[in-house]
């Protein structure tokens, strides 16, 4: 169904993850797997994270920015092209 690879590789805070590639294959798309890996993804590593959109892709931002904005209930900060946020741990 997908691929996702998590890393600390880190541009604007020092401690944390990021989301390295993460790919959801076409037939899978625009049906919620996605957005359920991400959640999940988060949810295993709480606390810092950076994610970067695909450059140019429109689609890749606006994807993005929704799960991060529910995850996070808009508390975010977009960096030169990188989300910044916060996950709490679930209790």
């Amino acid at each position: 169904m997908g691929f996702v690879m998590i890393n600390q590789y880190l541009q604007k805070i020092k401690t944390g993850h990021s989301i390295a590639e993460f790919l959801v294959l076409p037939r899978f798309r625009r049906n919620g797997v996605g957005s359920e890996v991400a959640r999940r993804c988060f949810a295993m590593y709480p606390g810092n994270w950076e994610v970067g959109p695909a450059d140019g892709g429109d689609s890749a931002y606006k994807f993005w920015k929704k799960v991060i904005n529910d995850v996070t209930k808009k508390n975010n900060q977009l960096e030169d092209g990188l989300f910044v946020f916060k996950v709490e741990e679930e209790k």
